[in-house]
């Protein structure tokens, strides 16, 4: 099924090394009512400075980097990813956790979560209420093979039914009905090339033909740019992606 992408409102942003696009997307899954982008909480009133009571502490990198890059409540229950080896709630004990930990968002207490070798850089729940896609800069889970996108329940196992094999980095995700939007430094899942963007089978993580192609990726003076999509959101009705990465076009339309 080829899929179409109408471009519109594009425009380059006055720093010149960031690119932002409002993408108008015909999805896979969407019939004539577009499922709805998850909505997202509310806010009523400032938040406090000072963490609640019995939210984790983290740390312990050996280059003293240790940072917290994603974070994620669902039903109760966090997931947080980043840089960091050791997690500690308030007057318990260190535990080893590798740059993913989840925990009861009430009590604090750390549960059982599988080790990733290297960053973590995005979070997003699942529809079944109980698991998030964790993706990164990782190429293993718990020892096995597993690179860049994996889905891990509450009780800490891994998804053996989402297995996208993506290359090479994972930055930000968003769910919109049973497609998973994707965007990093991406040049390939299961073998199909992508630049930047890919839609994902939710249940499977297989992709789609639906594949933007963003180039023209911006440079510094000493440092060579590539092509990204550095973060993403969905419009509440689904139907369009708003996107912003390192890039100067898509599908050969100029964002400037």
């Amino acid at each position: 099924m080829q899929l179409l992408l109408p471009l519109s409102r594009l425009r380059r942003a006055t720093s010149g090394l960031l690119a932002t696009a409002l993408l108008a997307t015909t999805l896979a899954t969407v019939s004539a009512s577009p499922a709805a982008a998850a909505p997202e909480a509310s806010v009523t009133g400032i938040v406090a400075a000072s963490p609640r009571a019995g939210t984790p502490a983290f740390s312990g990198t050996s280059d003293g980097d240790d940072m917290i890059h994603a974070i994620e409540e669902l039903n109760g229950f966090v997931a947080a990813g980043g840089l960091f080896d050791t997690a500690k709630k308030p007057g318990g004990t260190a535990q080893t956790v590798r740059n993913f930990s989840i925990w009861v968002d009430d009590t604090g207490v750390l549960l059982p979560a599988p080790a990733f070798d290297d960053e973590v850089y995005a979070i997003e729940a699942a529809a079944d209420g109980r698991s998030w896609y964790v993706g990164g800069r990782f190429k293993t889970v718990d020892g096995v093979a597993r690179r860049a996108l994996v889905k891990v329940d509450r009780d800490g196992t891994v998804d053996q039914t989402f297995t996208p094999d993506v290359q090479w980095v994972v930055k930000d995700m968003t769910l919109v009905g049973e497609t998973l939007y994707v965007a990093g430094n991406l040049q390939k899942v299961n073998g199909q090339s992508y630049s930047g963007l890919a839609a994902l089978n939710a249940t499977t993580g297989a992709p789609s033909l639906w594949s933007p192609t963003f180039a023209g990726a911006y440079s510094t003076p000493g440092t060579t740019g590539s092509v990204s999509v550095d973060k993403l959101d969905a419009t509440p009705d689904g139907t369009r992606l708003v996107i912003a990465g390192n890039f100067a076009t898509i599908n050969g339309v100029s964002t400037g």
